[in-house]
């Protein structure tokens, strides 16, 4: 049995979850369930909209937000390059349009604008963390490290490049490097289902059971309807010789998400070594049909 990967699904959640606002605005740090970057609430112009022609810079900004939020990333990108037309030192237009490009998969044009953005706002530990999430998606894990670094450095009292350097060291198999920080995620913010999540992966990868056992647990009891926690909690149940309570975490996933074919194979292996062949047949026929794989058919 293997474990599912490291839940960070993609670099960026989207577009409006990472958009700072116009300066000038106040932005409000809100919660993402998602994790890895901060997210912030825009404060648009409230009678700005598609509709209206842009005439300063402010209005292209917005409006690059509202393309951002509809997902038109191409258009977002037009008016943040409007805005640095206009305002050349706008960071704001630069981490922006860095956003709509890692949306794009244009990583590096991404890394260029996170850069420019640095420099000119040294002091902003969110422009670090995006560069550094963009480094990890390209396997620059030496660059990703020291970036969520320096954005400790600058917020040390702010959970989530604590949880993405932790993701970096998960990456490189620094086990104990990555637990130490996906420790001090949870220390300051311990209602986050998924620090506790990727560190019972980094617990099951020195066979600690127990441990990922329990930190998988304390993933469902905050986030009930995670598939991939009972996945990988049912697959540490299967490492530990307990099947029944391995198949009882596979049948919970496939319960929340029918079409999750990781969950029909990894309880079909369970049956599979319970002795329950027709069971298991079944389960690797469902897996295939949904786009998965089998590792080796009950025999």
């Amino acid at each position: 049995m293997q474990l599912e990967p490291s839940r960070r699904k993609s670099v960026i959640l989207s577009l409006l979850d990472g958009l700072k606002c116009f300066p000038g605005d106040k932005p409000m740090k809100i919660r993402s369930k998602n994790l890895i970057v901060v997210v912030f609430l825009i404060i648009l112009s409230a009678n700005f909209g598609f509709s209206q022609t842009p005439r300063t810079a402010e209005d292209y900004f917005n409006r690059g937000i509202e393309y951002g939020k509809s997902e038109k990333f191409a258009e977002a990108i037009a008016d943040f390059t409007k805005v640095i037309q206009l305002e050349p030192e706008n960071a704001g237009a630069y981490f922006n349009r860095g956003f709509a490009y890692d949306a794009q998969g244009k990583t590096n044009l991404a890394i260029a604008d996170f850069s420019k953005a640095i420099q000119i706002d040294p002091q902003d530990p969110d422009a670090y963390s995006s560069r550094g999430n963009a480094y990890y998606s390209l396997g620059k894990y030496g660059l990703a490290i020291a970036d969520h670094t320096k954005a400790i450095e600058l917020e040390p009292q702010n959970a989530k490049p604590y949880f993405n350097r932790g993701v970096v060291y998960n990456a490189q198999d620094k086990y104990d490097l990555a637990i130490s920080d996906f420790a001090k995620a949870i220390q300051i913010d311990p209602q986050d289902a998924i620090p506790y999540y990727d560190r019972g992966i980094a617990y099951n990868a020195q066979g600690k059971y127990d441990l990922a056992i329990a930190d998988y647990t304390k993933a469902i009891q905050l986030s009930p309807q995670d598939v991939d926690s009972f996945i990988n909690r049912g697959i540490v149940y299967g490492e530990t010789g307990n099947l029944e309570s391995a198949i009882a975490d596979f049948t919970k996933a496939i319960q929340i998400d029918p079409r999750k074919a990781d969950a029909y194979g990894n309880r079909a292996n369970a049956y599979c070594l319970s002795g329950k062949k027709l069971l298991a047949e079944a389960d690797e026929k469902r897996a295939i049909e949904l786009g998965g794989s089998i590792l080796e058919k009950c025999k």
